[in-house]
């Protein structure tokens, strides 16, 4: 005979064991596929690399089959209650691991990151064995805070500007590095400047020259446009001034999309498809694929281009983005 939906539902009903049975299996599976789904995402924005995707699904079809061959076994050992109890457990355990597990890459190999000391810059933590600190220092940068005047008057100086929060949280990025890490700093605005032609190690000589170049130079006006080459808020010249360092690592923060000077005066937007071509050509230069963090320093109203350019610089290059309200911002 046929057994109807009604009869069904009604049996459930009226076995509690079987209706916590399957509840708990609802539960059970309802996570299983969610984990699943959401894999490419956390490999994308925790791990800090979509590559590292595959690796995992490897990782769970190895498991899936693990526990078919074992499951046999376990339920001739401790009963099927105590297998189906202990696979909930294992299953609790790993969950708290994944969420107490540090971001950024891992020892699984991959962009950036990988074997190197735990770093952090507003919040967003990587493993790296060398990094790049980039700094926008547009005029916006500084009088959208009140820390400057247009056209050119610097209203703050020092410690007392609102953009000292970006040199503070910079300082203590240099000072937690390790001896065995090789860093360096640009400073961007109508040109590139690097505080070093190349990387250098992090002992306490280099770490305390990093923290008066960021004391002293990382300022107003400090990255004019270079002879012959027209200016702006050149995020170009910036990424490239820090692919050339050859780093695993890279750390932007910026206020908002580039823009390079015109002859007749004025500035006009640099495509978001030429940054993405400017960091695709210097990711070709390197022995494996740098993380490019980006921080969207909002000093101003949030605008939906630069979210969507400065995200995807981040999410195309094992990235993450996160957003900074500036200290002295004004609401629109």
């Amino acid at each position: 005979a046929t057994v109807t939906l009604h009869q069904t539902v009604d049996t459930v009903r009226q076995n509690r064991p079987l209706a916590m049975l399957c509840l708990s299996s609802l539960l059970f599976l309802t996570g299983m596929f969610s984990i699943s789904t959401i894999g490419i995402y956390y490999a994308r924005d925790v791990l800090g690399n979509a590559s590292l995707y595959p690796i995992l699904i490897l990782v769970q079809t190895a498991g899936t089959f693990l526990a078919a061959f074992l499951i046999p076994w376990l339920s001739g050992a401790i009963g099927k209650r105590g297998t189906y109890i202990l696979g909930g457990a294992i299953g609790i355990v790993g969950g708290i691991g994944v969420a107490f597990a540090p971001a950024g890459a891992s020892s699984l190999g991959g962009a950036g990151g990988g074997n190197g000391a735990a770093i952090n810059f507003f919040g967003i933590r990587d493993v790296s064995t060398s990094v790049v600190i980039m700094i926008d220092v547009s005029d916006s940068m500084f009088t959208r805070t009140g820390d400057a005047q247009y056209p050119s008057k610097l209203v703050r100086h020092g410690k007392d500007q609102n953009f000292q929060l970006v040199r503070d949280e910079a300082i203590k990025l240099v000072q937690s590095l390790t001896p065995q890490t090789l860093f360096g700093i640009v400073r961007w605005s109508g040109g590139a400047h690097s505080w070093k032609s190349e990387l250098v190690p992090a002992n306490e000589e280099n770490k305390q020259a990093a923290i008066e170049h960021i004391e002293r130079e990382v300022d107003y006006k400090s990255a004019r446009a270079r002879r012959g080459q027209p200016g702006g808020t050149r995020h170009d010249l910036a990424l490239q001034a820090a692919f050339s360092l050859k780093p695993e690592t890279i750390y932007m923060l910026t206020d908002g999309n580039a823009t390079v000077a015109q002859p007749g005066g004025g500035l006009k937007p640099i495509p978001p498809q030429e940054i993405y071509k400017v960091v695709e050509e210097g990711q070709k230069q390197l022995p494996k694929k740098a993380h490019l963090h980006v921080i969207y320093y909002l000093n101003d109203k949030e605008k939906s281009d630069e979210v969507d350019m400065l995200r995807a610089l981040a999410s195309r290059n094992g990235g993450k983005f996160q957003k900074v309200l500036a200290k002295g911002r004004k609401e629109k």
